[in-house]
């Protein structure tokens, strides 16, 4: 009669059958663990964490490890940035120099700041434009004059669609620049 063996060990056999992970294999679980640390990291710093935190704690690693934990929280900083301009904006930009230098961020933040400028005037346009729309319909229905503070442009669906229309070229825009950023180290 066989032997009864725990689940222990048929686990411990069934790893010695699959050999050693190779370099690739091995490369890629470590960018994917550093891509996870990263990330909590870049999430730390924007909610409070001090820039020399930042440096504090990136300080931890050293060597490959390091270079890894500094792109994987770049990487996850830049995924941050939105088109809206917002106080945490500046934050990634100012720990995006901290990590990769003045002069390889200053190209980055100029053509931003210039996609941002022309996305805002184009969506307060088309804001502007709804919102007249809206006041119109609002008339024809005999409401208006103080009754109407402010009209919101999502509410209406033609507002909402011009909104979506507007901004899916210039979210195009913002993810390639991002990518070309990324690619440039």
């Amino acid at each position: 009669m066989g032997e009864i063996k725990s689940a222990w060990e048929i686990a411990m056999e069934k790893v010695k059958g699959l050999g050693k992970l190779s370099p690739e294999e091995l490369r890629r679980k470590k960018e994917e663990e550093f891509a996870l640390k990263g990330k909590t990291l870049a999430n730390k710093y924007l909610c409070g964490l001090d820039l020399w935190q930042l440096g504090v704690e990136l300080d931890k690693y050293k060597g490959e490890d390091r270079d890894l934990m500094r792109q994987s929280t770049i990487s996850s900083m830049v995924m941050e940035i939105k088109l809206e301009d917002h106080p945490d904006q500046s934050r990634t930009l100012d720990a995006l120099i901290y990590l990769r230098g003045e002069e390889k961020v200053e190209s980055f933040t100029r053509d931003l700041a210039g996609l941002v400028r022309e996305y805002s005037a184009v969506i307060e346009r088309v804001r502007k434009d709804a919102e007249g729309e809206g006041r119109k319909i609002l008339q024809q229905l005999g409401i208006s004059g103080s009754a109407v503070a402010e009209i919101n442009p999502k509410a209406q669906t033609k507002g909402y669609q011009a909104l979506e229309e507007v901004m899916q070229p210039y979210q195009e825009r913002l993810e390639r620049l991002k990518q070309t950023f990324l690619e440039s180290e």
